[in-house]
């Protein structure tokens, strides 16, 4: 069984980036810190694709209706006043 180890990984990561990309080892190395490991965004980064970096927690689907279904409550309210 072949365990890879972190620095295995994180080498794979930046071979790909620097395929993908025309990123020296270097900077493939900034970019893959910067974007947190994620060698996806790092790519997309490099193509100018919706790359958001945002450090929000995604809300669970329960979370989702009820923000929606309050925020519903809320404007319907809002417009019964005026």
């Amino acid at each position: 069984m072949d365990i890879k180890t972190e620095e295995t990984i994180h080498r794979e990561k930046i071979d790909l980036i620097m395929r993908q990309a025309t990123y020296s080892l270097e900077d493939a190395n900034k970019k893959l810190e910067e974007y947190d490991g994620n060698a996806e965004l790092v790519i997309r980064d490099f193509y100018n694709l919706n790359v958001k970096k945002d450090n929000t927690q995604n809300k669970s689907i329960n979370q989702n209706i009820y923000s929606n279904i309050r925020s519903f409550m809320d404007k319907t309210k809002s417009s019964l006043k005026d």
